[in-house]
């Protein structure tokens, strides 16, 4: 089993590239006053998300099982680590306690960690089967549980007076808390051996629907990310044990009409969007960032279709489309 916790490895495609992460600026946001918790976070897309954030002065509170690099070494002194595994709720109860405490409150949620495991399905051990779920479903349900509570008692309520008041009354003020889950195409279309992955990446976007249902009231939005193939070392690594690396590059690139894979900071821009005032209006929504990889109906015998397609030689080195 594969584990990239926490964006940690965002890896088949879930996590992102820790050295490529965040960028070095807010892309125009500005979350000054906002403190937002990033699961998943110590590395790949999560840290990109969580750089981007602070880059936009956010308060940011980076959860993850693992330490993200060291503030000198990274440069991110703006970020704050609280160590949780997102399938514990006692730990997840802590972690926002411990938001709540240091900044007074949460008005920001991206649920980022996630894990995986490759095999076919006869062979899926249910122990395998249930972390998965764990991690990609129960964690984002818990974590949205306590950021909920955190967010009633500060931008959820301003959202709910701003909605008594009327949409053209009080426009300036609408200052909304919102969370922001990340899923995956595979939860639109399916790859091999991934049937754990994608059932629990289908059930985040099911929950974000929910949720957006639910809280939509009281000031709180709350939306998906489904990315596509992002670059990350994990995945790298995964192409560098393929037969014929440069070519399986070239395989993945054509998959996409854009003729590239994505980066990290593809999806904290999204994220960060999504986040924003510029989105008041945006909620219970799965916004697909995958370069236009689920809008292309490959003919049979494409080049790219075997290539891509085919499983992994080893079944716990697995990519995947997060």
């Amino acid at each position: 089993m594969v584990t990239r916790e926490a964006a940690a490895d965002e890896a088949r495609g879930n996590g992102g590239d820790g050295d490529n992460g965040g960028g070095g600026n807010g892309g125009g946001f500005d979350f000054s006053g906002k403190t937002c918790v990033v699961t998943g976070a110590a590395r790949g897309i999560g840290l990109a998300i969580a750089r981007r954030f602070a880059a936009a002065a956010a308060r940011v509170v980076v959860a993850d099982v693992q330490p993200p690099p060291t503030p000198e070494s990274s440069g991110d002194a703006g970020l704050v680590f609280h160590r949780a595994d997102v399938s514990d709720e006692t730990q997840v109860r802590g972690l926002f306690d411990f938001a709540v405490d240091k900044f007074g409150g949460v008005d920001i949620l991206v649920n980022n960690a996630g894990v995986a495991v490759e095999a076919r399905l006869e062979d899926t051990a249910v122990a395998d089967w249930e972390r998965v779920f764990a991690v990609n479903a129960r964690g984002v349900f818990l974590c949205a549980k306590h950021a909920l509570r955190a967010m009633n008692r500060r931008g959820g309520r301003r959202g709910a007076e701003r909605g008594r008041a009327g949409a053209g009354q009080n426009r300036a003020a609408e200052k909304t808390a919102a969370i922001i889950n990340i899923g995956s195409i595979e939860a639109r279309a399916a790859n091999p051996l991934h049937a754990a992955y994608a059932a629990s990446k289908g059930a985040v976007h099911s929950f974000t629907r929910s949720v957006a249902l639910e809280y939509g009231a009281r000031g709180i939005r709350c939306n998906a990310v489904a990315p596509g193939w992002i670059d990350t070392p994990f995945n790298d690594a995964f192409i560098a044990r393929q037969p014929d690396p440069r070519g399986m590059r070239a395989a993945l690139r054509g998959l996409h009409p854009l003729g590239r894979t994505g980066a990290p900071d593809d999806i904290a821009d999204v994220v960060l969007w999504l986040a924003s005032d510029a989105a008041r209006f945006v909620t219970g929504q799965v916004v697909v960032v995958d370069g236009g990889r689920t809008a292309r109906l490959p003919l049979p015998g494409a080049e790219v279709a075997a290539t891509v397609e085919s499983p992994a030689a080893e079944p716990a080195a697995t990519a995947a489309e997060r």
